[in-house]
């Protein structure tokens, strides 16, 4: 065979167990050096395994060698140089930062009129400050339709913190609120007077005006609070809107504690608290007078300034539940000079132990009495005191059965007084109500009564 075709052979060897790709002149998107080396190499070496099994002379066989060793050795690179330069004349590649896209509807920074902006809103997130003793804050936020068609808003929902909004736009005002119930009304103005219809949708004429004011309740707290509204429109660039703003509450006094807590008290007992108050806005100030009417309180208040400028008060008081006999505690009212003359409130509460407690309560439950059969219930009054419990008088009102059928005795078990109330077998049958009135020995719980009803079958 000629050294010729041998050569021609062994080329169509090399092609067959090899394979191309296209060439891209960037180093990025070459394979690695090393991987390139052990390719070529493993080409060579095929060229010589074919070269020895095609029965070629001596010869070719040094000349295939040559040629496997100059595939090689003619790439610097393939032996763990550096990657050749680009082409000259071949522009590289260059990773392009994309620019942002703002699309319709999108939101954006807008200098010098808050955040988030849209098509709609030259704002969507606004901060209205802060604001010292409110417990709601009003923000605005004005809109024009950017549209050439009408729109409308069919769903408003604003967060938890959110109270209500009113939407103006032209002439018309909506109104939305989450209580009672959530909903949009058309306030129509007819003369001096204002009525609401409720609507499902509010229609914005295209290239309309309008506004939004919104309400967030602060709860009396300090600190940042947020809130949020959804507009769903028919903007087909803008299906949803959100609105979000936030305030910070502040109060012009600073109480500490900002509530006393007495936990659980016996009605006649009397227990101490003690409360400063200070202003960062107004740091020397003047408690000018109170209005504590409540018996049960007891206060005192005094001026310290610690540094010169800043005033401390010390409010110091006593409680005594006397005329509690479960929720206690109260509101202490003090008048200041501070500007626009804020009032500090100092919170009480505590859990009274009333003076007796009353099993199985205020409000007796009979259900069905049977007919033909005596029924006994047990009232116990039982004192929370060291009081030796009695009743002066017993008497029955507003019954609906005939007096003679239903009958109330006492009797006693140590300290606790026990009333029985009974049905007489001889009852009709039909509705029994009634008030059992017990008048009692005790000097701050002069009576109780007790509401019962059934049924005689």
């Amino acid at each position: 065979m000629g050294t010729a075709r041998q050569l021609g052979m062994l080329g169509s060897f090399s092609v067959a167990h090899s394979y191309t790709r296209p060439r891209c002149l960037h180093e990025e998107c070459s394979p690695a050096p090393r991987i390139l080396r052990w390719r070529r190499l493993g080409t060579a070496l095929r060229w010589v395994q074919a070269s020895l099994s095609l029965g070629m002379s001596m010869n070719s066989k040094l000349l295939v060698i040559v040629v496997a060793g100059l595939v090689v050795g003619l790439q610097p690179r393939l032996l763990g140089q550096d990657a050749p330069k680009a082409v000259e004349g071949a522009q590289p590649a260059v990773k392009k930062e994309s620019a942002p896209q703002i699309q319709p509807g999108q939101e954006r920074r807008v200098e010098g009129r808050g955040t988030g902006g849209n098509s709609w809103f030259a704002s969507t997130d606004q901060d209205f400050g802060t604001h010292y003793s409110q417990d709601t804050v009003v923000g605005r936020f004005p809109f024009t339709n950017p549209l050439a068609t009408e729109v409308e808003w069919r769903g408003l929902q604003g967060s938890c913190q959110c109270s209500s909004a009113t939407i103006t736009i032209g002439g018309e005002r909506y109104r939305y609120s989450k209580k009672p119930n959530p909903g949009i009304r058309h306030v129509i103005t007819e003369g001096d007077n204002e009525r609401e219809e409720t609507v499902a949708v509010i229609k914005v004429p295209p290239g309309a005006v309008g506004e939004v004011e919104v309400q967030m309740e602060m709860g009396g707290i300090a600190g940042p609070r947020q809130a949020t509204m959804d507009i769903h429109t028919t903007d087909p660039q803008l299906p949803m809107i959100k609105l979000k703003w936030e305030a910070t509450g502040a109060q012009v006094f600073v109480v500490t504690p900002n509530e006393v807590n007495l936990n659980q008290m016996v009605w006649n007992e009397k227990r101490e608290f003690t409360v400063t108050v200070q202003s960062p806005l107004q740091p020397d100030f003047n408690i000018t007078g109170s209005d504590n009417s409540d018996k049960d309180f007891a206060v005192t208040y005094t001026k310290e300034s610690a540094s010169p400028g800043v005033a401390t008060w010390t409010i110091r008081g006593t409680y005594q539940p006397s005329s509690a006999e479960a929720l206690g505690g109260g509101q202490l009212k003090f008048y200041t000079d501070v500007p626009g003359q804020p009032v500090i409130t100092v919170r009480i509460s505590a859990a009274i132990l009333g003076p007796l407690e009353v099993k199985p309560g205020t409000f007796l439950t009979l259900g069905m009495i049977r007919k033909g059969q005596k029924r006994v219930e047990k009232v116990t009054f039982e004192p929370n005191d060291d009081s030796d419990l009695d009743a002066t008088s017993i008497r029955l009102e507003n019954l609906t059965m005939d007096p003679k059928f239903v009958t109330a005795t006492k009797s006693k078990d140590g300290k606790k007084l026990i009333v029985e109330l009974e049905i007489s077998s001889d009852a009709p049958t039909g509705l029994l109500r009634g008030d059992l009135v017990v008048d009692l020995n005790h000097p701050a719980v002069p009576s109780r009564k007790i509401l019962f009803n059934g049924f005689v079958r």
